[in-house]
């Protein structure tokens, strides 16, 4: 995260019967990304008896090296507590590092790092004291850029069998706490084989505004098709303010998997990677050329990794049959289950279809 946060309380003598106090808060326009204008963004809190016209100064310091000197056009500092937007009333911004000068000019703003910047408030009428502030008053701050936005589900380059995925990404921390975050995830189409940036220089098929970090397709979205390239990106913002994009990933639709209905018995030495069908139980032979010994299974839910039920079998030399109990397994919208079985010499994975 980028954070900038500035308080200055300071007490100066006017004259040489009476203290007043001057607070300079800085209030900054968006606290996660900070260019050298921002710094003239201030609350001044005059606890004089009259208004000045003023000008403010200030030097920002990276890693204790000068790099901006910044100072304002005359205004008039009113009593009271106001605030004074002089960033776009500036008498000059002085870089000494034309590197930290590029930077400022783009989107993010000042590097992150470790910063001191020293005020100087000069009044500017003849009969007030020149210099409000005797010698200069400094404060620290620091400037953090946030985690990245990164994509996490379909994986780049994913083929899947469901067209309608459920499409993921990890926060970029710790903007992600932020109530007002919002995520826009962009998709694309690619018909004709064409560049990923000439694709996502386009105009997106479909976007979806949500603050949350998972969203499936919207409903108005013409249904995906099988063999189609599609790019996908998730932009941040805070309210309305930019904050960081994530990468391009892309995936495509293939064929399902046959679903086949099974003879009798479905053979675990001769599986393949065919969905299985079965009413109530789920028949299964096993040849063995070991001693006799013990298969466990387990039954788990693909789309969670939820396990559903498990249990162990026995088996001897050679062929051994087993019917597994699937009843009540049909879960609402899954394409299909697995089992899994695991002896100390084998392991096998099945899909199947439960037809409750």
């Amino acid at each position: 995260m980028k954070k900038l946060i500035l308080l200055i309380a300071i007490q100066i003598l006017f004259n040489s019967n009476s203290y007043a106090q001057l607070h300079i808060q800085f209030v900054g326009a968006d606290p996660y990304y900070v260019h050298a204008k921002d710094i003239m963004k201030v609350l001044i809190n005059n606890e004089f008896s009259q208004s000045f016209e003023v000008k403010l100064k200030a030097t920002v310091f990276y890693f204790d090296v000068p790099k901006v000197m910044i100072e304002s056009k005359a205004f008039n500092m009113t009593l009271g507590s106001n605030m004074y937007d002089l960033s776009a009333e500036l008498s000059s911004l002085n870089w000494h590092d034309l590197t930290f000068r590029d930077a400022d000019l783009t989107n993010e703003g000042l590097f992150p790092g470790n910063y001191r910047v020293c005020y100087e408030l000069f009044g500017t009428n003849p009969g007030i004291p020149r210099q409000f502030i005797d010698g200069k008053l400094c404060e620290n701050f620091n400037i953090e850029f946030p985690t990245p936005l990164l994509l996490a589900y379909p994986f780049d380059k994913a083929e899947l069998e469901d067209k309608n995925p459920i499409l993921s990404w990890i926060a970029p921390m710790p903007a992600g706490l932020e109530s007002s975050i919002i995520y826009k995830m962009l998709l694309y189409e690619n018909k004709n084989n064409l560049s990923k940036g000439a694709v996502v220089s386009a105009r997106p098929i479909g976007i979806v505004e949500t603050n949350s970090t998972t969203t499936n397709l919207p409903a108005t979205l013409p249904e995906l098709q099988q063999g189609i390239t599609y790019f996908w990106r998730v932009d941040a913002y805070l309210g309305r303010n930019y904050l960081v994009s994530s990468d391009v990933w892309e995936f495509k639709l293939k064929e399902p998997k046959k679903i086949v209905v099974p003879e009798v018995y479905v053979k675990l030495n001769e599986l393949k990677e065919d969905i299985h069908t079965a009413r109530n139980v789920l028949r299964v032979i096993y040849n063995s050329d070991k001693t006799p010994g013990t298969m466990n299974y387990k039954i788990t839910n693909p789309a969670d990794g939820r396990t559903l039920r498990e249990g162990s079998l026995n088996y001897g030399i050679g062929e051994s049959t087993w019917e597994i109990s699937i009843k009540g397994l049909n879960l609402e919208n899954q394409q299909y289950l697995i089992i899994d079985f695991s002896n100390p010499f084998n392991n096998y994975s099945l899909k199947f279809l439960p037809l409750d």
